[in-house]
């Protein structure tokens, strides 16, 4: 077995009695790297078992003498008043959206009188829904938004589209946080918080916290634990109590780099900040425009790590940081995406047995396998699959792709298309909140495929410019 390098990254949160688990991997020493509720676990490791740690990163400081349920509200206002001055400030945002703090408070009222429906797909599983959103529900949704920089910038627009009563970005965002939360465990985090964050809060000042603060007092009351709720809910949970020394602040003399993004909505600038002054060794930066979680946001937050690590003792190249002005607005109209006028390339690919050329969309990412996507955003999802197979397999192909694709209604529109030499059949139907078409052709003893997958007033420009040039130029090779 051949033994890694001396000096290595490892996660912290896969640290428990680090100082055992180190010398059991062999490692002489060890750099350990946090983000959100991790960097609380590396500060304990810097407390209790320092020994071997070579150099800290802490992203999304949360310090275990924070009060992560008073100062909940604060901390959400302060991200929310972010978002309203970043744009009332930017001249293009402010003049194509005016005063979204008053648009969107305005919103949140009416909907906490009359919630509407918005339709939420499991991208995971396939099944869609009719979430009913209140006004409060809103407010959670523009929270759990300010953690994202790919979903920020669109955030205007959002509050644009949803005063006008169109929900359809609002459907994808509510899409994305449903399937985000395959990944969570609420049992773990109800057990973790019960007891190293509520065991040591001050009911008076949790009551307190949401004075003057009606609508972030709202998104509080949402949650069970950023509450009063979490009191009563804690005692039942029968989590216990931590050690006091778990409320602590923690100080170090281990080289430790401190990362913050400006919109962070609950683990903020100040707490990393406050975390750093207590380490005699430390840097602090602040980024412009991100959110939670740096470190996965861009080159310079990974630059800046990666300049850390190579050198903990001196302090990290970080001039990128001036070059980040803050979000990049959305200020797009209500159809997403470029203009028409989408301009082909061609290429050549054997994804399946059969060798063919064709045209796909110039600037569209290719994912592999014949899939292009054109990424035009944190929620665009408009793509294009080119597939060819060796035989004449069309019907086969048609009815295990239709039985895989969770269709939004079980009439299938199916009409001829031809492109001149070929009579290809086009299938048309939605599916995960976009529209479907797909051509099928046998050919030559081969069969093609293009599907298209589009976003919501963007048919057209799917079907004419992308779905049957295409088509039109597929041949084996």
């Amino acid at each position: 077995i051949r033994r890694p390098p001396r000096s290595t990254l490892f996660p912290s949160t896969t640290l428990f009695r680090s100082a055992d688990l180190r010398v059991a991997l062999g490692y002489d020493e060890w750099n350990l790297y946090g983000v959100s509720y991790g960097t609380r676990l590396a500060l304990t490791v810097l407390r209790d078992g320092p020994e071997g740690v070579r150099s800290v990163v802490l992203d999304s400081t949360y310090p275990p003498e924070a009060d992560g349920i008073a100062d909940f509200p604060s901390n959400a206002r302060r991200a929310f008043d972010q978002l309203f001055s970043g744009c009332a400030q930017d001249p293009a945002c402010n003049e194509a959206y005016g005063d979204i703090e008053l648009r969107l408070f305005k919103v949140v009222d009416s909907w906490n009188v009359s919630p509407v429906t918005v339709p939420v797909v499991d991208l995971i599983g396939g099944a869609q829904y009719e979430a009913v959103v209140d006004g409060a529900g809103l407010m959670g949704v523009v929270f759990q938004s300010l953690y994202a920089e790919t979903i920020i910038p669109l955030l205007p627009k959002l509050i644009d589209e949803i005063e006008s009563g169109d929900t359809a970005q609002l459907g994808q965002i509510l899409s994305i946080f449903l399937a985000n939360g395959e990944f969570f465990s609420p049992g773990m985090h109800f057990s973790v918080q019960c007891n190293e964050e509520v065991a040591f809060a001050d009911p008076a000042e949790v009551s307190a916290s949401t004075e003057g603060l009606p609508y972030i007092g709202q998104i509080s009351e949402e949650s069970i634990l950023q509450s009063s709720r979490a009191f009563g809910f804690c005692d039942d949970w029968g989590a216990g109590r931590a050690a006091a020394t778990e409320n602590d602040p923690v100080e170090s003399e281990i080289p430790t780099l401190v990362l913050a993004g400006s919109y962070d909505p609950i683990t903020p600038p100040a707490d990393g900040r406050a975390v750093a002054d207590r380490l005699a060794n430390a840097f602090f930066f602040e980024f412009p425009g991100l959110g939670h979680g740096v470190t996965g946001a861009g080159e310079c937050p990974l630059g800046v790590m990666i300049d850390f690590l190579d050198n903990p003792a001196a302090a990290p190249a970080a001039d990128c940081i001036s070059t980040l002005t803050g979000p990049v607005w959305v200020l797009e109209t209500r159809v997403p995406g470029p203009p028409s006028g989408v301009s082909l390339v061609a290429f050549e690919i054997s994804p399946l047995g059969l060798t063919f050329s064709g045209l796909v969309p110039d600037g569209w990412e290719d994912l592999g396998n014949g899939t292009y996507a054109r990424m035009n955003g944190a929620l665009d999802q408009t793509a294009v699959v080119v597939q060819g197979y060796p035989g004449e397999i069309a019907d086969d192909l048609i009815t295990g792709l239709l039985e895989s694709l969770p269709l939004d209604n079980e009439t299938l529109e199916e009409e001829p298309f031809d492109d001149g030499s070929r009579l290809w059949r086009k299938l048309s139907n939605r599916t995960f909140g976009l529209d479907l078409n797909i051509l099928v052709v046998e050919s030559e003893g081969a069969t093609f495929l293009v599907m298209v997958l589009s976003q919501v007033g963007e048919l057209k420009m799917a079907t004419e410019e992308v779905l049957e040039p295409v088509a039109r130029s597929l041949e084996a090779s």
